[in-house]
């Protein structure tokens, strides 16, 4: 077998990288939910990322058939890092092999100096390899992969950077008693107001969103600055899907100081706790506690049964102290990140 790769050049490869996972997961009891339309979108240049990133796709084939895929991915804002994302590939280790040769190439010509990944384009976006949970049902915007992806990036000299930790419970359940009093006395603060998304004014609901974010997450592993065209594009693919009374803002006298988000899962009966962040200054007031409670009423009023707490880094010990106390709560995924020195 001789295993060769080529960068695409031309619209029928951008063709063959879209939809080559179909390929992959014909056979699979679960696929991912990036359609090759929406990588697509992605990859298009009116993909306002690309005003400050680029990328080179790469495939990998075996007597002119597509045997994988890899994109590697560069940012200027992580000028010593580069990145690697939608990897789709056969079990072959030689084209994992050659793919990754490639990317390290160009990102080595770029001037990064390490490799990590993966990502679906960058550590705002879809994160990590599944290593844990494959029959668990995949989430929206949630990676998912079969096993035998974690021994062939393994085998490529990849290493452990991060793992993200996703939990479920059920819906019909109380809160821990500690949770609602917390939650409670902050509901109480003067000046506080909590609403959900405002549609009908989505320009200035991106700039509040981005504000609290940047603020919030700044010190997040991997965590790169959202721009506004970022957040708005982010909002507008999520409610194509999702439910604007499951966006959740708080303000404490007038100020932006928490944001949530939760999004129709999968199967139907799962709702899925996206994102929840809560500005430095604002930390300690019970405001996670709230948003907590908040969302899980939204969610029970909806008729979901179940919730999934997707992605939590291993690093976020408030998060990871609260969430595992809830009771019949269990940890279903695990996502990896990797690095490898150039």
């Amino acid at each position: 077998m001789s295993i060769t790769v080529k960068v695409i050049s031309s619209r029928h490869e951008l063709l063959d990288f879209a939809y080559f996972p179909v390929q992959i997961y014909r056979q699979e009891k679960h696929r991912p939910w990036t359609t090759p339309d929406e990588m697509l979108n992605m990859l298009s240049l009116r993909n306002t990322y690309w005003l400050k990133a680029k990328y080179k796709c790469f495939l990998a084939q075996n007597n002119g058939q597509v045997v994988g895929r890899l994109a590697a991915i560069y940012d200027p804002r992580t000028p010593k890092t580069g990145f690697f994302g939608a990897l789709e590939i056969k079990d072959l280790d030689e084209a994992a092999e050659n793919l990754f040769e490639a990317a390290k190439e160009w990102l080595i010509a770029q001037g990064a100096e390490e490799i990590t990944g993966p990502v679906t384009f960058n550590t705002n976006q879809q994160v990590g390899l599944l290593i844990e949970g494959f029959d668990e049902p995949p989430q929206p915007f949630i990676p998912y992969n079969p096993p035998y992806y974690q021994r062939l990036v393994e085998g490529c000299g990849f290493t452990k950077l991060n793992d993200l930790l996703s939990y479920q419970y059920p819906i019909d359940q109380e809160l821990p008693a500690a949770v609602n009093r917390v939650a409670d006395r902050a509901a109480q603060k003067t000046g506080l107001l909590m609403r959900s998304l405002n549609v009908t004014r989505l320009s200035r609901e991106v700039e509040t969103i981005r504000s609290i974010l940047n603020k919030a997450m700044a010190e997040n592993w991997g965590y790169i600055p959202l721009s506004h065209q970022e957040v708005e594009g982010m909002l507008y693919f999520c409610l194509s899907r999702g439910d604007p009374s499951l966006v959740l803002t708080i303000y404490i006298d007038s100020e932006p100081a928490a944001f949530s988000m939760s999004l129709p899962g999968s199967p139907r009966h799962c709702a899925r706790v996206a994102l929840l962040a809560v500005v430095p200054r604002f930390r300690l007031k019970g405001l996670e506690a709230l948003l907590l409670q908040k969302t899980q009423s939204v969610i029970s009023s909806k008729g979901y049964k179940t919730v999934e707490a997707s992605q939590i880094s291993e690093n976020n010990l408030p998060m990871l102290k609260l969430i595992p106390k809830l009771e019949n709560c269990r940890l279903i995924k695990r996502h990896r990140f990797y690095r490898k020195d150039l």
